[in-house]
């Protein structure tokens, strides 16, 4: 029987990153989401803002960007990368200490960052040490799997695809392994002064240098799989890696070792990421506006272009049905890019006349989170992970959900940040930020619910060496 011919069935790299993508979804769902709305709530009753609420604060940005984003897309990295690289995913028996510990790091994160900073005390101080260790201990683990990963396989000069996307996936390993350690190192400061309000730079780093490198990365790699687009320029990746790599490296230094966005290092790491931002997405949306063409490398197969494209756009429609509008998703997750690139570059231009940011910093990492990174999320995980088990989705009518109540979230959220920049009445600001809360969290608990079934299936077993279980890894794999 060909490969081809094979019938579908669940991969076994899958199955094995299936509890890290179990409790990403748990970590968004259960923890991010909930904390954001109860951080918005907070503000729209006028309940006392005190130290509690600055830990929830924190707890929510470090629990939103590395546990439900960042593992996420690890995760699913873990399916496509090997196929890349032309080798199985390095020591999986790691995942499942990967798991307990930045699972329960984590959970002892939103316990003991708030009481540590509302009480002061050294018990809950230990706890949150202990969290961060776990953390960082998981870390190492994870990019020990990266390494072997990437020094497996064939000579690399022979995996152009894994070859282009290389810097990106670099900058978020260096990425990943500093923001463990700020974590780890504000965790003990705050050991030696529970009191004090330490900085807060983990999470920067964790978004900038890890998540979005990761991110795109994945975007040249899977949209023109699953959105039928053509591929991305790879010609522009190496420049594009090393202008977003020096732009965050700036911005990150004057964050870390000025505390403040007051000199030229800052306004120039914005500029930087600003451009790249936009030019990756605009080079996005202007293929999905051609998406309904045949790509190129598809009409050189037939001979029949016409019936071809016929056919392709059946192809289409099929997978609007079966997956909802997942396309909707990934166009939003682009307009997004560019909102982000388009703030960063015009604060990056205000820094650098010594003006000061006109737009508030809060603006650009939620554009980034709550619209770049969740809108590829929920577009982009109902449409793969299914192909990767072989199991249907529960309702693409919560794809759907997800869009509009997600969406909502994201405009709301970004919005009340803009418009506190602006003379008017306060209540304004909280009201639009008390509604992004709960739509977050409906629209997380959707994705949790249709991709259950998913990630339940049962365990397969491995295939016979060198059959691809469906067309689309049998591409990635090329």
């Amino acid at each position: 029987m060909s490969a081809s011919s094979q019938p579908r069935r669940p991969n076994i790299t899958f199955a094995q990153t299936v509890p890290l993508i179990m409790m990403a979804l748990w970590m968004g769902a259960g923890g991010g989401f909930v904390l954001a709305t109860i951080i918005t709530s907070a503000m729209f009753l006028h309940l006392p803002l005190g130290m509690w609420w600055e830990g929830l604060v924190r707890a929510h940005g470090h629990v939103q960007v590395v546990g439900w984003a960042g593992l996420l897309i690890i995760g699913v990295a873990w399916h496509f990368m090997p196929r890349l690289r032309g080798a199985p995913l390095p020591m999986p028996q790691l995942i499942p200490w990967i798991v307990a510990c930045w699972g329960s790091g984590l959970v002892l994160r939103i316990l003991c960052q708030p009481w540590t900073l509302a009480t002061g005390s050294r018990l809950w101080a230990t706890g949150w040490v202990l969290s961060a260790s776990l953390e960082t201990l998981a870390i190492a683990l994870t990019l020990a799997i990266f390494w072997r990963l990437a020094w497996s396989g064939p000579p690399i000069s022979t995996r152009t695809q894994f070859l282009s996307i290389l810097p990106w996936l670099g900058i978020a390993v260096v990425g990943l392994a500093i923001s463990g350690l700020l974590g780890l190192s504000e965790a003990i400061s705050a050991w030696i002064a529970p009191g004090r309000i330490g900085a807060d730079n983990g999470v920067n780093v964790a978004l900038f240098a890890f998540v979005v490198p990761v991110a795109l990365a994945m975007m040249v790699q899977t949209l023109p799989i699953v959105g039928g687009l053509e591929a991305f320029p790879r010609r522009y990746l190496m420049p594009l890696a090393g202008g977003y790599g020096v732009g965050v490296i700036g911005l990150l230094i004057g964050l870390s070792f000025f505390g403040s966005f007051a000199t030229m290092l800052p306004g120039s790491g914005m500029l930087v990421i600003g451009t790249t931002l936009i030019v990756f997405g605009g080079i996005f949306l202007t293929r999905m506006a051609r998406r309904k063409d045949v790509p190129q490398h598809v009409q050189k197969l037939s001979p029949t272009p016409a019936l071809m494209v016929k056919i392709y756009r059946r192809h289409l429609v099929a997978q609007n049905i079966t997956y909802g509008p997942y396309v909707a998703l990934v166009i939003w997750a682009n307009v997004w890019l560019i909102i982000a690139g388009g703030v960063a570059l015009t604060d990056g231009v205000t820094l650098l006349m010594g003006v000061g940011m006109l737009l508030p910093f809060d603006a650009l990492r939620h554009s980034l989170g709550m619209g770049f990174i969740a809108a590829l999320i929920f577009g982009v995980a109902p449409r793969m992970l299914p192909s990767f088990a072989g199991v249907p989705l529960r309702s693409p009518l919560l794809v759907r959900a997800t869009l509009w109540l997600g969406m909502g979230a994201a405009v709301l959220r970004v919005a009340g940040a803009l418009i506190a920049v602006f003379p008017i009445d306060p209540s304004w600001t909280t009201a639009t930020l008390a509604l992004a809360g709960p739509l977050g969290l409906v629209a997380a608990w959707c994705l949790l619910i249709n991709l259950w079934p998913v990630l339940l299936a049962q365990p397969p077993r491995p295939l016979e060496p060198g059959v691809a279980d469906t067309p689309v890894e049998r591409i990635q794999g090329s």
